[in-house]
């Protein structure tokens, strides 16, 4: 198992919080090599196929963007973060309403969980005003939270 540099973190968070999860500009190599060798970052070659050489994927910058991957969203992730994902969540993805708010707003910015209307649609925000009582938009996995919860589940014991 590793540990993270803050730095590395910082770089992490940055990409799970990109609409794409592109890694930002101006990484070290250093930091990407440590990142890529432990596939919490992939690269595509032009063909769409992912570069699985190291070197190869640092030669070039102009081939495209570091995008995290599931692992390394899940490496972030704390234990309360990840009981969030997997133990506290429905059979249709919705959060537990006991989930701390902390943790729900944490999981948003990663782009792991997303609110939805009564309706079902899409929305910014738990829609608590601080004038109501309590959120009005419920929070469930997206996507890319299913697979990182898959992980976790994978990894449990």
């Amino acid at each position: 198992m590793f540990e993270l540099s803050q730095t590395e973190k910082k770089h992490l968070r940055a990409a799970s919080q990109h609409p794409h999860g592109h890694l930002p500009q101006g990484v070290s190599e250093r930091v990407l090599g440590f990142l890529y060798e432990e596939r919490l970052i992939v690269r595509f070659d032009s063909d769409g196929y992912v570069i699985t050489s190291v070197a190869s994927a640092l030669i070039d910058r102009r081939k495209g963007p570091f995008l995290i991957t599931p692992e390394g969203r899940l490496a972030l992730l704390s234990k309360p973060q990840q009981r969030a994902l997997t133990h506290e969540t429905g059979e249709d993805g919705q959060l537990a309403p006991r989930t701390p708010w902390a943790t729900v707003n944490s999981l948003a910015q990663m782009r792991l969980v997303q609110f939805l209307d009564a309706h079902g649609a899409v929305q910014a925000t738990d829609g608590d005003t601080g004038g109501t009582r309590g959120q009005r938009n419920a929070p469930h996995l997206t996507e890319m939270g299913r697979k990182v919860a898959e992980l976790v589940r994978d990894r449990t014991p």
